[in-house]
């Protein structure tokens, strides 16, 4: 038992690994293997480790085999919620999980089939979402009831039903009424793109994109955390007739790195990027010479003065 387990965290872990077309065949046979016990403290040690991503692979295994279980679909909703570019398929695990909501939830065990009182709260969300405010609302106000009143999650409570009630006025107010369009399969692709920064003149867009890229040297490069590509800088531009360009890769972006769009100056000259290193995110910046972007620089340290 305790080898089918290693072999499952072996496969969700993994870094390039766990992306590479065959691991969901390696993945769907280890979980064959594995007992219930096993997925559940796998996908329960990833879940609480912030690793939803991963968690959420196991947890859709244990709810499908057991779709009655409250405790498996509220933490397949939290899953989702989390995810970059999946948020709105939580609410029908939501709404199942707040079936069985009790105040005596026990999250490290899989045959408590309960859903915790957080439910509430995170079926808000999913509801805000779906663009169901009032029900959104509703859902936060019982969570506020019943909730302990230093609940860790409260003041999110609280602000989450001002941005409700502000996003009611919104949809109706006239002045919001504005038409969003899809730029196009030439800018987007099937993958994140994201984080868009245009010129002044709005002829040269830069974006970020976990796309695979056309030279496909990022084939089997990926964030072990989110199992996408490593988030890279883009630039296309428009043509006299409006007309956007084939995007193209920017050539500081390196293929086991992520980098964000920040910034570009008015003249589309100079570019602000963020670079999460290790956990100490910076702002770069990179200026364009002759026919290129130099290489990212990172902006130097200020230092306001104290005086006492």
């Amino acid at each position: 038992m305790k080898k089918l387990l290693f072999i499952l965290f072996a496969l969700v872990c993994a870094t390039p690994t766990f992306a590479q077309p065959k691991t969901p065949d390696q993945l769907a046979r280890a979980l064959s293997r594995a007992s219930t016990q096993e997925k559940f403290d796998a996908a329960n040690d990833l879940f609480y480790q912030k690793k939803y991503y991963h968690a959420l692979q196991v947890f859709l295994n244990l709810a499908q085999e057991a779709p009655d279980n409250h405790h498996f679909n509220f933490k397949v909703g939290v899953c989702y919620l989390k995810s970059n570019d999946e948020r709105t398929k939580a609410l029908p695990f939501l709404e199942k999980a707040k079936e069985g909501i009790t105040k005596n939830f026990d999250p490290y065990t899989y045959q408590h089939k309960e859903s915790p009182m957080e439910t509430y709260f995170y079926l808000g969300q999913a509801y805000h979402l779906d663009y169901q405010f009032d029900k959104a609302i509703e859902n936060f106000n019982i969570f506020k009831d019943k909730a302990s009143k230093k609940h860790r999650l409260l003041h999110a409570t609280n602000l989450q039903i001002i941005q409700c009630n502000l996003a009611k006025q919104m949809v109706t107010d006239p002045r919001t009424d504005v038409e969003i369009s899809n730029l196009g399969s030439k800018i987007n692709s099937e993958y994140s793109d994201f984080s868009p920064v245009i010129s002044l003149d709005g002829n040269v867009l830069y974006f970020t994109s976990r796309r695979m890229r056309k030279d496909s040297s990022n084939l089997d490069e990926f964030n072990w955390e989110n199992g996408k590509h490593y988030e890279d800088i883009y630039v296309a531009y428009r043509d006299r007739d409006g007309n956007w360009g084939e995007p193209k890769v920017l050539g500081f972006s390196e293929v086991d790195r992520n980098e964000a769009t920040i910034g570009v100056s008015a003249d589309g000259m100079e570019l602000l990027a963020y670079i999460d290193d290790e956990g100490d995110g910076n702002i770069y910046y990179s200026a364009y010479q002759d026919t290129n972007f130099n290489d990212l620089e990172q902006l130097p340290l200020m230092v306001t003065p104290c005086t006492l």
